[in-house]
């Protein structure tokens, strides 16, 4: 088995450790088996997405939503086939779909109005403190374990270190962070509206 740790992004090891049981306990739910593949194909998967997007940030977002979807996903899983197969086209598409929405952005901002730029006035000043406040109001509205784990991955902490400092799986921190952002998106659009109706 080649080494987790390779540089080269077009390096995609064999399956080695994951073997069809461990596939099979992966889509039976047990975290060990998750826990395997992560170890094994994180940094693979990584850089292949690094190569794909050119940014190292995107690229660990991006790794943490695969392996997020890899578990959600888990029972749709053939445990006969190679996993690097499902991880490969699930890198390819969520990069891909992140360049889309890029170019959307891009294509907005093209025809943005640059002029008043740098000019920052009182209401601009005014819509970044309701904003920011906004934002605080929605997480302290999260039970504090997910505001916990939501708190040290903007920190830029990532899944595993918050693993190991909190002492829970890594399957855990993903399903508190995926949880957390839905919970954000539903608790400000909700504020959102009660603040548009008044």
């Amino acid at each position: 088995m080649k080494s987790l740790q390779s540089d080269n992004p077009d390096v995609w090891m064999d399956d080695g450790v994951v073997t069809t049981e461990v596939l099979q306990d992966l889509k039976d739910g047990k975290s060990y088996a998750y826990e395997l593949v992560y170890l094994h194909w994180n940094e693979p998967v990584k850089n292949l997405v690094n190569k794909i997007t050119r940014s190292s940030t995107d690229a660990e977002d991006i790794t943490h939503d695969i392996f997020l979807l890899l578990w959600e996903r888990r029972k749709k899983i053939e445990p006969t086939k190679k996993i690097r197969s499902l991880l490969y086209i699930l890198a390819r598409n969520i990069s891909m779909q992140m360049f889309r929405d890029n170019k959307r952005t891009a294509e907005f901002l093209k025809d943005y109005n640059y002029e008043d730029v740098n000019r920052t006035t009182s209401a601009d000043l005014l819509i970044e403190k309701e904003s920011a406040l906004l934002v605080e109001v929605a997480l302290s509205r999260l039970p504090d374990h997910m505001r916990e784990i939501y708190e040290m991955s903007a920190k830029g902490m990532t899944a595993r270190e918050i693993a190991d400092q909190l002492d829970i799986k890594v399957e855990t921190v993903y399903q508190k962070l995926s949880r957390s952002r839905r919970a954000l998106v539903e608790s400000i659009t909700t504020i959102l509206i009660i603040l548009l109706r008044n």
